[in-house]
């Protein structure tokens, strides 16, 4: 019989000290649940703060940055040039003239000039829509009041003749690797008999 009692008291204090280590666990555990839940709560009440200050900060940055990018990559450009000479048109003109007096393409340069007996020639190059040099062009003879026919016209490539006079105009319009050529071609030559009957367009 006494040793019944003690046995059941054995298993009495050793319920009581599981029963005391589960709840200690249990309070720590839920201790340290609410620390980071208030961690948390406390991390994302200071990113709520900093976004608008950092969002600020960029928005301010963007002018700098587009800045320096605008100063950059003109000289990048040039620094290709000079390493792959040939490959876009040269950043100034060549020394000569424009047959006609005419008024260039905006951003175009003269990249050869020939002068022969009675004739000359030029070429400009740059990189622009095809149809709108062509257009450009086509009204700079226009505004003069030439005579105008078609010699050859493709997707990518024309070839007119104007005339006035004494003087003839040939332009030849070429586009190749997204840069565009313009040949202006001018001549000093007699009004031929057949001009009269030569299909002539105004337009």
């Amino acid at each position: 019989m006494n040793t019944l009692v003690l046995l059941g008291l054995g298993a009495l204090k050793s319920y009581r000290g599981l029963k005391t280590i589960l709840i200690a666990s249990a309070v720590t555990l839920l201790l340290l649940l609410g620390l980071a839940i208030w961690a948390a709560v406390a991390a994302f009440g200071w990113l709520s703060n900093q976004i608008p200050v950092a969002t600020q900060a960029l928005k301010d940055q963007v002018p700098e940055v587009r800045r320096q990018v605008e100063a950059v990559v003109p000289n990048m450009t040039q620094a290709v040039d000079e390493w792959l000479p040939g490959t876009t048109p040269p950043l100034r003109d060549v020394p000569g003239e424009d047959p006609g007096q005419l008024t260039r393409y905006e951003g175009f340069v003269r990249t050869l000039y020939v002068v022969q007996d009675d004739s000359r020639k030029a070429v400009y190059e740059g990189r622009a829509d095809f149809r709108s040099v062509a257009e450009h062009y086509h009204a700079r003879f226009k505004e003069k009041g030439w005579q105008h026919r078609v010699l050859f016209a493709a997707a990518n490539e024309e070839r007119h003749e104007y005339w006035a006079q004494k003087m003839r105009y040939e332009l030849y319009l070429r586009q190749q690797n997204g840069s565009v050529s313009v040949e202006i071609a001018e001549s000093a030559t007699a009004q031929r008999a057949d001009r009269a009957t030569a299909p002539t367009t105004r337009d």
